[in-house]
């Protein structure tokens, strides 16, 4: 019989699941049992066993396995098969308690919120202990009659305050709000308490602290944490539970085959003998394979599987013996045959070579963002650009008090001790210091050396904005290619694609359509994190220009990025007969001049090349595409060698930490520019465990990851520190290729560890934070950070994403000392432990720069204007500077002079509302900065939700933020607001139409039943407005403002 991709029998893994469980009733005569002995089990059919016990609804198991690289192996296969089927301790477990997050999660287990729970073989003791040695007392939300009581409760669930939640075990206070996660929930609950009466609660976000969704105060449940008992109890097992039992996982003495047995058994003390036998070496002894199979034919074995992935189909179908196999997606690696169950599966691997699986996942699953890192904060004592005044130390929040009115302002000292009140109403003037200089100078208020360098700068940046400009101008005046709409070759190739596309990679690839069957030359930069699809926009956009017979250039900034993109393009498009060729000095002489010679006679379509690319040897008469990647790591000479070669080509960037490139563009308007945020999906969260430096636990982890074919990255802080770690490392694996990399070594030597790392030559890199930056490296999926305590979240959130780039469970290790840790960054590795979402490309690359400053933007005289002004102005320079360039050409508008705004009261945010300085600093700069209505709007609610009802002085700043926006265009000169109400006067540029703004006001004044009189004062007219109190009389003249439409 032979079969074809659409006559191919498959099964899914609810159809095994129920051959488990029939074929096990008819050997043990009932269903399936934790409380049965099953020996002879191999490897790959461990976890397909316990999820047909675990879906019988018996019980709870605590599965115990002895194997690290079992447990391991245990947990992916059941995360992999079944989401949230089961749980595992992320730590090694040599505490004495548990703690933290292995904590959590065995409350997750007690609380039901999955059957299966996986421990090494050391900590049994503690977790059976720490089930039964808790209350099982649970108490209802709604009986909590004040805010005390929770809080009296959380503290005798050892739970420990913080200023935010941000992982279990926390709790956290804000007025009549508490906020809680308590070990074992789902989720971190924050409650409202109005009147000391229980009034609301919802869940909320640890990432964003915003609220996620409301529930129902009198259906919470809130369920005590277990209290744990010693790692020292000798016999925990004398506690027969009802609801829970435990398997060991132990070796039978056969390679993979194993024997499960529980601790506490059926009476009859049956147990099943499952026959499993092993069968390997396939590849080389295709007869032995045949013959197999032929003999099982004449026996009971009568389920053939064999596993493969999707995109291997095809493959499979030519292996001519497996016309009587059933085809399964599911991830299994192995052969093994059992004659009590009737099985035969084999793992396609097993028979023919496959290259890696695809990074596209079995299944798929929802991804969230990155948790927000918010706006940089201001150091305290730290340097700070005040936009106007200059460079000063930030000394913190102060109160001043003019006329009985308290306004709450920024500190900030200058040189000779000078220190200047800032309004935070002004916030938005005020930016941490990012740039080269680590304690710039602070300017001397006393001297006007400050403005001579805005001046200096802002005639520099002119300069180059004139460039670009005429670049752009240039660009969109030259006459371009208009190439033809995606055709059958550009259906076929997507269609060939074994990843899921995401939205956002597929509006890229729109954007760039759109720009490329224009006739104007494209200029568009595609900005996203590694492994986020960016190479298959420039892929198929390659193909799109091949096929209306142009030929494509994609220029990298490394040797190592030109062979990672060489093998891209050529396997996706080499099918469809497009001949892709590299240069580099890794090519041999004899290929470069075929290269050279085949891109002049035009039998090259597409070459992939460094700057050797620019040479004025390389000649490409019909190039129509220029593709750059990273192109931010290119230096001025190569990019103004890029500008000439670009004239009237379609130019497709590409970067990874795209943001200095984007602000060089964006900024200016001159750029077009789209972005991939979105992670593909199904790239499974990496596991994060905080462990204390344990040679075992490091040997463990490599073990691990090399047994899996993978690499592995090892994080140390100081380069002193890595030939050490490295020494010790190759002690403990004499045969593992260990390599070294720092940002030291020269560009060669660097690139060429690099190398060997990407090509898999090299098990373990121990390297600085300089690790893989740019490289797709999805064969490595360990990470250990030494000294983890000693980074901050953005670089431990960084770190973190070198690994987890594909299909594979991958682990990050934060490894810290035994002592001298501080409690703050426990505390910043407990929040990155627990928050493993994905995504986080796009805003940590913002967060990163800003961290590190903007680096060369436009070259070493800008970035010594840079490291002048700071980060922030610099940028914000750049922006005015390009937008007055652009205004020559277009008439002025007559500018309407700013209104003028006295209030006779507080509005600010109250430190007893909003405690924590850092927290009523983000609500003043997003305020500062909001540009709208609905930004502002947003922002109260946020407030709303994380500190409760809105107080008085806190209204009047929201509506004092929203008439300054409203009030560009509108009719009125000034607004005096007190406690009995507002005044406003009207402008002298209305002096024509002074009864047609009055009669409209009016109207809406008498619409509102506002109770008002017009005044005139002799010079000026104007409509007094009486209100009860300050928020009051501003809201009316918010409305006022409102009525008028949007500025004009």
């Amino acid at each position: 019989m032979t079969v074809s991709r659409e006559t191919v029998p498959t099964v899914s893994l609810d159809k095994i699941v129920r051959s488990i469980t029939r074929r096990l009733c008819e050997l043990g005569g009932d269903k399936p049992s934790f409380r049965t002995p099953y020996t002879n089990v191999h490897g790959s059919l461990l976890p397909f066993l316990f999820i047909a016990l675990a879906r019988s609804k018996t019980k709870k198991c605590v599965v115990v396995v002895d194997d690290y690289s079992v447990q391991k192996k245990l947990y992916e296969s059941l995360a992999a098969l079944s989401p949230g089927l089961a749980l595992a301790f992320v730590g090694s477990g040599e505490e004495e308690h548990l703690t933290g997050a292995d904590l959590h999660v065995l409350n997750l287990f007690a609380a039901g919120e999955a059957p299966l729970l996986v421990v090494p073989q050391h900590r049994y003791r503690l977790v059976w202990s720490g089930l039964f040695g808790g209350p099982e007392d649970s108490i209802k939300l709604s009986s909590l009659k004040s805010r005390e009581a929770l809080v009296s409760l959380l503290l005798s669930w050892q739970m420990k305050q913080a200023p935010a939640v941000s992982a279990p075990g926390q709790f956290a206070l804000r007025g009549a709000i508490v906020d809680f996660f308590s070990f074992g929930a789902a989720g971190p609950l924050r409650v409202e308490f109005a009147e000391e009466k229980l009034s609301s609660a919802r869940f909320f976000d640890v990432a964003t602290q915003r609220m996620l969704r409301q529930v129902d105060v009198s259906g919470v449940v809130l369920s005590a944490p277990l209290v744990m008992g010693s790692q020292q109890e000798k016999d925990p097992f004398t506690k027969n539970p009802v609801n829970v039992t435990c398997f060991f996982v132990e070796p039978s003495g056969s390679p993979d085959i194993f024997n499960l047995q529980p601790v506490y058994m059926d009476e009859d003390g049956r147990e099943l003998d499952l026959g499993c036998v092993s069968h390997r070496g396939f590849k080389n002894n295709p007869r032995v394979f045949t013959a197999l199979v032929a003999q099982f034919k004449e026996s009971q074995i009568v389920e053939q599987f064999v596993f493969l992935h999707k995109t291997f189909v095809d493959r499979a179908l030519t292996v001519g013996v497996l016309d009587f196999f059933s085809f399964c997606h599911l991830p299994l690696s192995g052969s093994f045959a059992s004659a009590p169950l009737g099985f035969f599966w084999v793992s396609l691997d097993q028979l023919i070579d496959l290259p890696r699986v695809p990074d596209a996942p079995f299944r798929e699953k929802e991804v969230s963002s990155e948790p927000s890192l918010g706006f940089v904060g201001l150091p305290w004592n730290g340097p700070v650009v005040h936009e106007g005044l200059g460079i000063g130390l930030y000394k913190g929040l102060s109160q001043i008090t003019k006329n009985g009115v308290k306004t709450e302002c920024v500190a900030l000292k200058f040189k000779h001790g000078d220190l200047v009140h800032v309004p935070l109403e002004r916030l938005d003037v005020v930016h941490k210091y990012l740039g080269s200089e680590e304690k710039p100078a602070l300017t001397d208020l006393r001297t006007s050396h400050w403005q001579r360098s805005k001046q200096s700068t802002r005639a520099s940046v002119g300069r180059v904005v004139d460039q670009f400009i005429q670049i752009y101008s240039d660009r969109q005046g030259a006459r371009g290619f208009s190439f033809s709409p995606d055709g059958e070759f550009l259906r076929g190739l997507g269609e060939t694609f074994p990843y899921t596309e995401t939205v956002d990679q597929m509006n890229c690839y729109k954007d760039v359509c759109l720009d490329m069957e224009k006739d104007a030359p494209m200029d568009r930069l595609i900005c996203g994190d590694v492994g986020f699809g960016k190479t298959e926009i420039a892929i198929r956009a390659a193909l799109k220009a091949v096929c209306s017979g142009k030929q494509v250039s994609l220029l990298a900034p490394t040797t190592i990025l030109v062979n990672q993109l060489f093998n891209s393009f050529f396997s996706r498009l080499e099918p469809f007969g497009v001949v892709v060729r590299h240069l580099s000095r890794f090519a041999k002489p004899t290929d470069i001049k075929k290269t050279l010679l085949g891109l002049k006679m035009l039998t090259v379509d597409v070459v992939i090349g460094t700057h050797r690319l620019l040479s004025k040897d390389v000649s490409i008469p019909h190039l129509g595409l220029i593709i750059v990647d990273e192109e931010h790591r290119f230096g001025a000479k190569h990019k103004e060698m890029l500008r000439v070669l670009q004239s009237g080509c379609d130019v497709l960037s590409m970067s990874a930490t795209p943001i200095p490139r984007t602000l060089q563009f964006s900024l200016m308007g001159v750029r077009d520019v789209s972005t991939i945020r979105t992670p593909p999906p199904g790239r499974l969260s990496v596991i994060t465990s905080i462990e204390n430096f344990d040679v075992n636990q490091i040997k463990n982890a490599i073990a691990y990851e090399i047994d899996r074919g993978g690499q592995v990255f090892f994080v140390q802080h100081n380069i002193s520190g890595l030939g050490r770690i490295a020494r010790r490392i190759r002690s403990l694996f004499p045969k593992l290729n260990i390599g070294v990399a720092h940002g030291k070594m020269l560009s060669d030597e660097l690139e060429s560890v690099m190398l060997r790392m990407y090509r898999g030559d090299v098990d373990v890199l121990v390297s600085t934070t300089i690790i893989g930056a740019g490289l797709d490296l999805p064969n490595v999926n360990t990470i250990l950070i030494n000294n983890a305590h000693l980074y901050g979240l953005s670089q431990l959130y960084q770190m973190r994403g070198r690994v987890g780039r594909s299909s594979q469970q991958a682990y990050c290790y934060l490894l810290i000392p035994g002592a001298d840790v501080s409690p703050e960054a426990h505390e910043r590795l407990r929040t990155i432990q627990h928050n493993t979402a994905l995504g986080s490309g796009y805003d940590i690359a913002l967060r990163d720069l800003e961290l590190r400053g903007g680096g060369n933007l436009f070259g070493k005289e800008q970035s010594g204007h840079l490291a002048t002004v700071g980060f922030h102005l610099y940028c914000k320079i750049v922006k005015e500077v390009a937008e007055e360039k652009k205004q020559k050409k277009t008439p002025q508008k007559k500018t309407q002079p700013q209104l003028s705004l006295s209030v006779e009261g507080d509005a600010l945010i109250p430190e007893k509302y909003v405690q924590q300085q850092e927290d009523r600093l983000h609500f003043y700069r997003r305020l500062a900065s909001a540009n709208s209505t609905s930004e502002i709007q947003d922002t109260a609610e946020e407030i709303l939700d994380r500190f409760g009802p809105l107080p008085e002085p806190v209204l009047n700043l929201l509506y004092i933020k929203k008439i300054r926006l409203a009030s560009p265009g509108c009719a009125v000169e000034s607004v005096e607001a007190g406690q009995g109400g507002a005044k406003l006067w009207l402008g002298s540029h209305n002096n024509g139409n002074v009864v047609d703004v009055v009669h409209r006001y009016c109207g809406v004044l008498k619409k509102n039943n506002a109770s008002f009189t017009v005044v005139n004062d002799g010079e000026r007219t104007g409509i007094d407005v009486e209100t009860s109190s300050l928020s009051s009389a501003l809201r009316t003249v918010e409305i006022l403002f409102e009525s008028q439409g949007p500025p004009g």
